[in-house]
């Protein structure tokens, strides 16, 4: 009966090796077909769309390049922010927004993890509650408030709305938080650490490998994001918003053109692209912390 269940546990990695390969086979394929679709003219693209390019036509970057632009009310007039522009409002957007939104999450997770008082634990119910609340419910009121306060379409504003910790990395964070080792905060403690010297010099190396993965997740979310830019912040355009209406200008030359259209999304694929072949490790391994677990 042994020998039974363990040939059948022999077979689990096989079958799920195989789902998994074939799961990214899926993906790579459809991706590999749009960079490669790219650098075909339309006439081509219609005559042989699966297979190599004849000509590689290069020149798609460059008019999508040209097309990349939003123009944005800017006092009585208009302006044109440009994909330089439009990239730096992304990297500003993805960055300094994602450090803002993983650091509330840590600081809150730390304080009602650490520190059980009643006050944590109605903390943690609020954000439980506030999970079940659909999201559109208080975007008409949140614009509303911001208007307000003058934190409407500017970048302290926008900061501003990160500090947020009713998502799901909280749980993730508090219960991790839970398991780090007790001992070596004490032994801090004992030699004159003050709380705030624990959370961010004894805990927080500990849970630098999750941070960092969850860093990154909410980075690449943010980086493709454009409904908030579009909603918050009309007036900083990110490359999300700048593709977004790229693929709807009404521009003849580009909705009738796959290959035009497509350069423009590997414009703002190939940034995320190269940042997960340089941090794919932190992403896919095992979310591991130091120290003596309990």
């Amino acid at each position: 009966m042994s020998r039974k269940v363990t040939n059948r546990r022999s077979w689990f990695p096989i079958v799920g090796f195989i789902v998994f390969l074939l799961f990214s086979v899926f993906l790579v394929i459809p991706m590999l077909w749009a960079m490669l679709t790219t650098f075909k003219t339309n006439v081509e693209f219609r005559t042989n769309m699966f297979g190599l390019p004849k000509h590689w036509e290069f020149s798609n970057y460059q008019t999508a390049i040209d097309n990349f632009k939003v123009q944005i009310q800017y006092g009585a007039g208009l302006r044109t922010v440009n994909l330089v522009g439009l990239l730096q409002n992304s990297f500003l957007y993805s960055i300094g927004g994602t450090f803002f939104f993983v650091a509330c999450h840590y600081i809150v997770a730390y304080c009602t993890a650490k520190f059980p008082y009643k006050f944590s634990g109605f903390v943690y119910g609020f954000i439980l509650t506030l999970m079940l609340v659909p999201i559109s419910a208080s975007q008409a009121a949140t614009i509303d408030l911001l208007q307000t306060f003058g934190l409407y379409d500017n970048w302290p504003g926008f900061f501003f709305q990160r500090f947020g910790f009713t998502g799901m990395y909280f749980l993730i964070l508090h219960e991790s938080i839970k398991t780090t080792s007790r001992e070596i905060s004490e032994a801090a403690e004992i030699d004159g650490a003050s709380n705030l010297r624990i959370m961010f010099s004894i805990v927080m190396p500990q849970m630098m490998g999750m941070l960092f993965t969850i860093f990154l997740i909410t980075f690449i979310a943010q980086w493709n994001d454009y409904m908030f830019p579009l909603m918050y912040m009309p007036t900083h355009p990110t490359l999300a918003y700048g593709l977004y209406l790229y693929n709807n200008s009404g521009n003849n030359a580009i909705a009738a053109s796959v290959p035009l259209r497509l350069s423009g999304c590997m414009i703002i694929f190939i940034p995320m692209l190269v940042i997960f072949m340089i941090f794919h490790d932190k992403m896919m391994g095992n979310l591991s912390y130091g120290g003596v677990k309990e």
